[in-house]
Order: C-alpha cells, then sequence, then structure tokens
C-alpha cells in the first residue's frame, strides 16, 4: 500500500475532510487509525505530511479537540507518527530520522 502511493492518499483525504464544513467525527476518527497505521511502516510518513500540509490539518485539528479526549487522542497518535517519521528539524534545517 505504501509503495502505490496508498500514504499519500490518506493524508490527501485527511486533508481534504479537514476543509468540508461540516466535519464527521466518525469518519475522521477512523481515518486517523488508518494514518497511524500506515505511517509507522512508512519511513518518509512525516516528510510526505509536511508536502501535504497534512501537519498543520493536524494540529489545527487537535487545537480543535481540546476539549473531545477522544479526539484529541487520535490526533495525537497521527501528530506522535508524524514526528517518529522523518519531519525536519526546523532549527537546524536537518531531517530527523528515529
Amino acid at each position: 500500500m505504501i509503495s502505490k502511493g496508498g500514504s499519500e492518499a490518506l493524508l490527501q483525504a485527511l486533508v481534504n475532510a479537514a476543509q468540508t464544513p461540516s466535519l464527521d467525527y466518525t469518519v475522521l476518527l477512523s481515518l486517523l487509525r488508518l494514518l497511524a497505521k500506515v505511517g509507522q511502516k512508512d519511513k518518509t510518513f512525516g516528510l510526505k505530511a509536511q508536502k501535504l500540509e497534512a501537519v498543520d490539518v493536524m494540529l489545527n485539528l487537535a487545537k480543535k479537540n481540546l476539549n473531545h479526549n477522544q479526539n484529541l487522542t487520535h490526533c495525537l497518535w497521527v501528530l506522535r507518527v508524524y514526528a517518529s517519521c522523518g519531519l525536519p528539524d526546523p532549527c537546524q534545517g536537518k531531517w530527523i530520522t528515529h
């Protein structure tokens, strides 16, 4: 799935879903679970997320859901995967990979 562009498709689906006026959290939570699972297997997931602006989308979703524990937990799972899969270090201009 990763080699066929599955990660990018899921990330793009997240970005598109976040732009809809009435966000369906049932669908969103399922999408976030999938992103967390796929992202753990994709070594360049953080880079792909950054290119598609999905990192900003996730941060905004997390901010909007500070009072909704289940939604926030799912957002934080995906943000953790982003961070562990090659996000850039803004201070040094280098890529962090774990």
